[in-house]
């Protein structure tokens, strides 16, 4: 894996010096003095150019990607997406643990940008240019503007780089626009009376929640904030909290009473809340502690020195009187940053995601504190070792990541983040499915793939489009087994996948084999007629017709597709009404 963007610190560095030389050559008699100087105060003209210029930067990196293949949360959100836009609502006829937000946000982009995997990944660049937006406003309305623009330029850089899955639509990246925009309307909120702010402030961040259920952790630092900003009494700061509170709840009970009205709620609650909280708390302490580990060895080989200034920045709330000021909002939103984070202690790389924000704002105190110590011990360093800090650790990540991020196809990209998990594959065995089938055809992948689902614009023969909670070691993984087989069987589609891969099922030696045992059976009802085999990053292989059905795999990762036998057909088709009966009762 790899970096991050890349233009951007560049243009950030360059401009600013242009002025800072002109202002220490001129000594305050022209204009490029005042404008280098304002750089320090409110956002002027400067600061919102080299903004936008940031934000360029970064999209300009994306858009080489857009056609990028989906990852599996993407294909997940993507399927459910496609499922919403033709009138089945979430939980119905797929099924995962995740809040129904971000399969809305993905019908919303399907809709309007096309059901693709470029349009997805407009989607995700319209975000992302969003929360450096938002990040930044935020930033300006407790700092001067350069602690904001070095924020903004942090988080852009940061959200460029592979060890976050840079290419990939991520839930987390559409929780933090509304949980930003919850935190600058609290802010606003603070400097009136009245608690309708405080009640529009929570509304967001209850939006973050139904996005992705770690988004609950910016609700919690907004009470928290509101609980401990001593300029109110306890009177008015109950009264806030409280309106906080209810405007959270409002669009979760929004969602509850949709998925009521849509006849899922049963689903919803089991899925969201009931396996949810199975789970969130499955992971020991130590587990958790080891996949901490292994996701901080993966992120800060490319970004230590960007960790390295978020530090200074933490450790100026002690020794800057300045950056004491803002130290209580800045705490808080660290802590609860990182609960979202550690959410069921799995630390997965793009749960990190969440913390960019926190770290950007840090990285610009660090900045701002040194550059006013130097002003006052050496005014001729005031603007160069500040123009450093903050933009060599940006640089260099975008060094050490610019194979991916400029010149490696989206392929490689997905290969070198990924390893062999089957994600260019899937676009090729969707596409071979679509054009033999009709749409009212179902299909079944016996794996986690969903992302052929969405591919092949086909609905599933079960709602089961993940099967790691089936090898996960808790209670309802049997009867999730038995109920993904007569989903199947009930359904009777016309192809199956089955998907030899480890990390689509991450068995256990816990894990329970009945599925396995059915599908030895199942499949004597099918004629295997594609096999692809990963045999390298490098290489993959493709059998089709005759050949499939006797070629054996050198590689042990690789997936079959497997069609309905001739002779089956006629009587599977002619006893469809009856099945589907029998699985509707």
């Amino acid at each position: 894996m790899t970096t991050v963007s890349g233009v951007t610190p560049v243009t950030i560095e360059s401009e600013v010096t242009r002025h800072v030389n002109v202002d220490v050559a001129v000594q305050g008699t022209d204009r490029a003095c005042s404008a280098a100087v304002r750089l320090t105060k409110r956002p002027n003209v400067w600061t919102w150019a080299l903004l936008v210029l940031v934000i360029l930067g970064a999209a300009a990196i994306r858009l080489r990607l857009l056609d990028a293949p989906l990852d599996r949360d993407e294909g997940e959100y993507a399927y459910f997406g496609q499922l919403l836009l033709q009138g089945i609502p979430p939980y119905a006829q797929a099924y995962n643990f995740k809040m129904p937000g971000i399969y809305a946000l993905y019908a919303l982009m399907l809709a309007v940008l096309g059901e693709t995997s470029a349009g997805i990944h407009l989607g995700l660049l319209g975000a992302t240019s969003l929360t450096i937006v938002l990040l930044f406003l935020v930033a300006t309305r407790l700092f001067e503007a350069r602690v904001a623009l070095v924020a903004a330029a942090t988080f852009a850089v940061l959200a460029l780089s592979p060890r976050f899955f840079f290419m990939a639509a991520y839930a987390e990246h559409f929780v933090l626009p509304p949980a930003l925009a919850g935190v600058l309307v609290l802010l606003a909120a603070g400097d009136r009376r009245g608690v309708a702010r405080f009640l529009a402030s929570g509304v967001l961040f209850g939006t973050a929640f139904i996005v992705k259920q770690s988004g609950a952790a910016f609700a919690l630092f907004a009470v928290l904030y509101v609980l401990t900003d001593t300029r109110y009494d306890a009177r008015r700061r109950l009264a806030a909290s409280g309106a906080l509170v209810a405007g959270a709840l409002a669009p979760f009970a929004t969602v509850c009473l949709l998925m009521l009205q849509a006849g899922t709620f049963a689903s919803f609650w089991f899925w969201t809340v009931t396996y949810a909280s199975k789970y969130g708390t499955a992971m020991s302490l130590a587990a958790g502690k080891f996949h901490l580990g292994q996701a901080l060895r993966w992120i800060l080989p490319t970004s230590y020195l960007v960790a390295a200034l978020a530090g200074l920045g933490l450790s100026a709330l002690f020794w800057d009187a300045k950056a004491r000021a803002s130290r209580r909002f800045i705490t808080l939103l660290l802590g609860t940053s990182l609960l979202a984070t550690s959410a069921g202690l799995y630390f997965r790389p793009q749960y990190f995601i969440l913390m960019l924000p926190v770290l950007g704002i840090l990285a610009g105190v660090a900045v701002d504190a040194i550059a006013r110590r130097l002003m006052a011990i050496q005014p001729t360093l005031r603007y160069g070792i500040p123009i450093a800090l903050a933009v060599i650790p940006l640089i260099h990540l975008i060094y050490l990541e610019r194979a991916m991020l400029f010149t490696d196809s989206p392929r490689r990209v997905l290969r070198t983040i990924y390893g062999v998990n089957p994600f260019p594959e899937s676009v090729e065995i969707a596409r071979y499915i679509n054009e033999r089938t009709s749409t009212d055809e179902r299909i079944a992948v016996v794996g986690s793939e969903p992302q052929i689902y969405f591919y092949a614009r086909r609905l599933a023969a079960t709602g089961y489009i993940y099967t790691f909670a089936l090898m996960e070691h808790q209670p309802y993984a049997v009867g999730m087994q038995r109920q993904m087989i007569y989903e199947i069987e009930a359904w009777n589609p016309r192809f199956v996948v089955f998907v030899n891969v480890y990390t689509s099922w991450i068995r256990t030696p816990h894990s329970d084999k009945t599925i396995f045992t059915w599908f030895d059976q199942y499949q004597r009802r099918f004629d295997r007629v594609g096999f692809v085999e990963i045999v390298s990053p490098e290489q993959t292989r493709y059998v089709w017709g005759a050949e499939a059905a006797v070629y054996t795999p050198r590689s042990d990762v690789w997936l079959a597709i497997f069609e309905r036998k001739a002779t089956t057909r006629e009587t599977d088709e002619s006893s469809g009404p009856e099945r589907r009966a029998a699985r509707d009762r």
